[in-house]
């Protein structure tokens, strides 16, 4: 059987691919670190933001210098 979530019924998705459905989409704001980039917000949890930690996307709760900068990015054609 297929587990890819394009294929996978709904019902039958695990609950972090569910749960991390349910905060898209993202708003997308001025960097928390740098207010020429780009920050993305989750909608349902406004207070976490998309951002990267060892090599890996999360959804977290930033109030570090560190996780502030970890939750900006550069948006570019």
């Amino acid at each position: 059987m297929n587990d890819s979530p394009s294929r996978t019924p709904r019902a039958r998705m695990p609950y972090r691919i569910t749960a991390f459905a349910q905060d898209v989409p993202f708003h997308r704001t001025a960097g928390t670190a740098d207010a020429s980039w780009s920050s993305s917000r989750s909608r349902n949890h406004p207070d976490r933001y998309v951002r990267r930690a060892d090599y890996v996307l999360r959804l977290d709760v930033i109030s570090t210098a560190t996780e502030k900068s970890d939750a900006v990015f550069r948006v570019g054609h």
